[in-house]
């Protein structure tokens, strides 16, 4: 038996490698399940990082947990036997972190040893070379394998659609998504078939609302992407994620702020306005339009795509029908006026879907720019990096 209660401890003092971590916890016993977690939002060790160790320990059969603040990581062991699959003991373990008031997400096996590295850097004594020949003995038995860079997520319900999406594929056998760190890994039965199985991959991917591309396929590491490259390309698509928020959100808001005032000033101005639709109102509706369908061609993009894959309905459907919602019931009275040439007591309110837009813009602009600065940290980071390594 592994002494499981100093592990991590040895892992964060130095004194063991993040590969023979891995190892030691993936051990293949059949007669125990073991998690990886990365935790976000911990701000200590000695009262987040126990929060959480106690969080996992309250679970059933639970053997070892621990939770590391310096590696922003948290493991747990149980007894098999107590759970009917992982998937429930997974499902279990992300949600007693997230009770303790911590974002969490499932760690695949092959990716805790890039997480680590991402999370904290490499060392001579952690390199590469070294680490991938100690990695799980469950990954070398399917050499038949591939790996995906995957954008657009962002929570643990898209990392379950993309999942879903490449077990729908023909040929995959095992699929596993890793929020954290925007990857997918998949499995094959034969390897013969393996890039044509990876290129069905990443259209399912893309045909289900994400971004896909292959970062390497078979199981020789030595040929796939360096972290280097890993950090360069999220740095590449954060700052392409943030142009677009930045560009959307300057047209929603020029456009969105002439609304506000003139919506503003329309009680104070209908006692004297002599045509019906007023002045005001056409250039209401002419400032709304582009809004609407304009930037909120994203949100209708994206909530068509979830509900024909699957009749899935999130955050994006709600945003489109309770927008759409105000502009059709806009557009309505202000056509009643346009045919019938009289007002009533119901006037249209082309601000509201418009102001809603620009708000939840301006959090996808927020969000995107918190993400940019992070892969930035990472590029940065893994620059660092040494190329080359011998022992």
């Amino acid at each position: 038996a592994h002494p499981a209660g100093s592990l991590l401890r040895n892992l964060t003092d130095g004194r063991l490698s993040t590969a023979s971590y891995i190892a030691m916890m993936d051990d293949g016993n059949d007669l125990m399940y073991t998690v990886h977690l990365s935790v976000t939002g911990m701000m200590c060790q000695k009262s987040c990082g126990s929060t959480v160790e106690h969080a996992l320990k309250a679970m059933n059969g639970v053997l070892h947990a621990e939770a590391s603040f310096e590696k922003n990581y948290a493991t747990v062991r149980v007894r098999a036997q107590e759970w009917s699959s992982r998937a429930e003991l997974e499902e279990e373990a992300v949600e007693a972190v997230e009770c303790v008031g911590f974002d969490c997400s499932i760690l695949a096996p092959e990716d805790v040893l890039e997480y680590f590295q991402l999370s904290c850097g490499s060392s001579s004594e952690d390199s590469v070379d070294s680490d991938a020949e100690l990695l799980p003995r469950e990954e070398h038995a399917h050499p038949a394998s591939a790996s995906f860079q995957v954008g657009g997520m962002s929570c643990a319900v898209c990392a379950g659609r993309v999942e879903q999406a490449l077990l729908s594929v023909e040929g995959v056998s095992k699929a596993s998504v890793t929020l954290s760190i925007n990857r997918a890994h998949v499995q094959v039965l034969e390897e013969g078939t393996l890039e044509g199985i990876a290129q069905e991959c990443v259209a399912a991917v893309r045909q289900g609302g994400y971004e896909c591309e292959i970062l390497h396929i078979g199981n020789d590491h030595k040929q796939g992407v360096s972290l280097a490259d890993s950090a360069a390309r999220m740095e590449h698509a954060r700052i392409s994620e943030l142009r677009t928020w930045r560009r959307l959100l300057i047209f929603s808001i020029l456009l969105t702020l002439p609304l506000v005032v003139l919506h503003a000033r329309r009680s104070d101005m209908s006692s004297s306005l002599s045509t019906i639709p007023s002045r005001n109102e056409w250039i209401m509706f002419a400032l709304a339009t582009p809004v609407q369908f304009g930037v909120g061609w994203r949100y209708y993009k994206a909530a068509w795509k979830g509900w024909t894959n699957g009749r899935f309905l999130g955050m994006d459907f709600l945003i489109s029908l309770g927008t759409s919602a105000s502009y059709v019931y806009s557009l309505l009275i202000f056509g009643m006026q346009l045919v019938t040439g009289t007002s009533s007591s119901l006037e249209p309110t082309f601000a509201t879907g418009a102001m809603l837009l620009t708000f939840v813009t301006l959090g996808k602009f927020l969000e995107a720019y918190a993400k940019g600065k992070t892969a930035s940290a990472l590029q940065t980071l893994m620059e660092l990096q040494p190329r080359f390594a011998s022992r």
